[in-house]
């Protein structure tokens, strides 16, 4: 995986989660005031952005005194069927933010006892529709299941939880989703780590879950996201390597899914999300700079692309959304900042844009002072995801335009090499952060560390001036495995490892290594200036 894939996958696991008014993590929910606000959650500043949705218009305002604070890594938000209460996942802080929410303008204030703690690194959430229980899909893949205290909206763990995910040997997922269909029968929860999904019966007293026979079912290579439609017939996956969505018919009896069909999408470059209107008539894919809608079959779960599909969306979309009312769809663009709002046609399921779109959200700006120092003068077209600014303003992902190869184009170091020696770890929680950063005033070297337990990329460069606050440590012994350190010549480099794939802009030149193709490839990178290393970018998959 390419530096600028994994940025998007992180982008997509959790920069921005967006709900509206939903009872179940999903957009296929029985029909509600068209007026409920839509809540972004956004992990790089810790907080939920929300804002009101005109009626009539689709239009966005922000309500009075967003954003509002969140724990660690916001992933995904959830908010129950009376409109009473908000539940957040924070993935760095492994717990759960409960809200109540002010019925006339939607803002949300911490409720008593919030957070409630969740299992290791929480993302995806979902409250059934009666709104008793809350679910909540962790790293490990266990499943934290709760009840709702309904006067007070706080969450109660259910007795046995949390759930396993039954035999399957798989540990770890990158960003589990989930979702309880509308009959509050199943539960389900997607392993985008290893492309399965894990299907549970819930039971109706107590909340407890009990895994499907045969579960977890294989979906696809590389599934990404996944959504049910609103009679709970069946459950579409989208696969991001492959550019397709597939159907599969869900047993009303047992829960079991079975595959029933499957539709390209057209792209090679990133799916990312899905969402199916209330009435189960259409389905929204939405991805890189764009969203593709589909009709729905209602006999056999087959979809067909809408005229005029796809529709433009910001850079590198993260979830999509079709409101209560189903009039319209909402795009929460991670890279662009912003949310695309469209009107869909209730026949055809064609998208408009709305006017004033797309409506910006800062709060998604990274705005931590620590971020801003290390990223500080760094050329924007070879950082993360080696962008080029558009005519438009327009922020475009280089794979996206032709300008970086595909992997088998990068060659592959001389033997194993990555940047390991020293890495400072933070170990003083549970639940460290995903991203943190060390400094060695002495040396001039900064350190940044990116991750969980699945990818992990660790940075080192150049650096002066650090803002108050971040940790010391000696990195004077930084350097790769055989031995490369910052200021070592270009040409050093090149001795060692072998002949690099070379990206130049802003005087600088950036040479590109992989270091396996099996699975995910782990890269190497180092940033050239005046014929130096400057900068090493290490990733570590699995």
């Amino acid at each position: 995986m390419s530096r600028s894939a994994h940025d998007a996958g992180i982008a997509r696991a959790s920069i921005l989660a967006a709900i509206i008014a939903s009872s179940t993590g999903c957009s296929q929910q029985p029909k509600q005031e068209p007026s409920r606000p839509l809540y972004v959650a956004n992990d790089r500043t810790n907080t939920v952005s929300a804002y009101s949705i005109n009626g009539d218009s689709g239009s966005l305002t922000p309500v009075p005194g967003s954003p509002f604070s969140a724990g660690q890594q916001p992933s995904t938000a959830v908010v129950d069927v009376s409109g009473k209460f908000a539940y957040v996942t924070n993935t760095a802080s492994g717990d759960i933010a409960a809200y109540g929410i002010d019925g006339s303008s939607g803002a949300l204030t911490k409720l008593a006892g919030s957070p409630i703690a969740a299992d290791y690194r929480p993302h995806g959430i979902a409250i059934d529709p009666s709104s008793r229980f809350v679910y909540v899909a962790n790293e490990n893949l266990k499943v934290s299941a709760y009840t709702i205290e309904a006067e007070t909206g706080l969450l109660k763990p259910v007795v046995g939880s949390p759930f396993a995910t039954g035999t399957s040997s798989f540990a770890f997922a990158t960003a589990p989703s989930l979702s309880v269909d509308a009959s509050g029968k199943f539960a389900y929860v997607l392993d985008d780590e290893h492309a399965g999904v894990y299907a549970y019966t819930i039971n109706r007293a107590t909340g407890a879950l009990a895994p499907v026979q045969g579960s977890p079912f294989t979906v696809g290579t590389h599934a990404r996201a996944m959504a049910l439609d609103p009679k709970a017939h069946f459950l579409y996956v989208v696969d991001a390597e492959y550019g397709k969505i597939s159907t599969y018919a869900i047993n009303s009896g047992s829960g079991a899914l079975s595959a029933a069909a499957s539709s390209s999408i057209g792209w090679s470059d990133g799916p990312e999300s899905v969402a199916v209107d209330p009435a189960g008539k259409f389905a929204y894919v939405a991805g890189t700079d764009k969203v593709s809608a589909y009709a729905i079959d209602a006999s056999n779960g087959a979809l067909k692309p809408v005229a005029g599909s796809p529709f433009a969306a910001g850079y590198l979309p993260g979830r999509v959304e079709v409101a209560p009312s189903g009039k319209f769809v909402y795009v929460v663009n991670n890279d662009s900042k912003t949310i695309s709002a469209y009107a869909a046609n209730a026949d055809t399921g064609a998208l408009t844009i709305v006017a004033g779109s797309p409506f910006q959200n800062p709060a998604a700006v990274e705005n931590d002072p620590f971020a801003v120092w290390f990223n500080g003068g760094k050329c924007a077209a070879l950082n993360h995801l080696y962008r080029s600014r558009e005519p438009d303003g327009t922020l475009r992902d280089a794979y996206s335009i032709g300008r970086m190869p595909s992997e088998s184009k990068i060659p592959a170091a001389n033997h194993e090499e990555h940047l390991d020696a020293p890495i400072p770890r933070r170990l003083n929680t549970t639940h460290q952060p995903a991203w943190y950063y060390f400094y060695d005033p002495k040396a001039g070297i900064a350190f940044r560390h990116t991750g969980g337990d699945s990818d992990v990329t660790v940075t080192i460069r150049r650096a002066s001036n650090a803002p108050p606050g971040v940790p010391h440590a000696d990195l004077s012994a930084a350097r790769t495995t055989s031995g490369l350190t910052l200021g070592a010549s270009g040409a050093s480099v090149i001795a060692k490892l072998g002949e690099p794939y070379i990206v130049k802009n802003c005087g600088l030149e950036l040479y590109i290594y992989l270091q396996s193709r099996v699975g995910e490839p782990n890269e190497l990178e180092f940033t050239i200036q005046d014929g130096r290393v400057a900068e090493i970018f290490s990733t570590s998959y699995g």
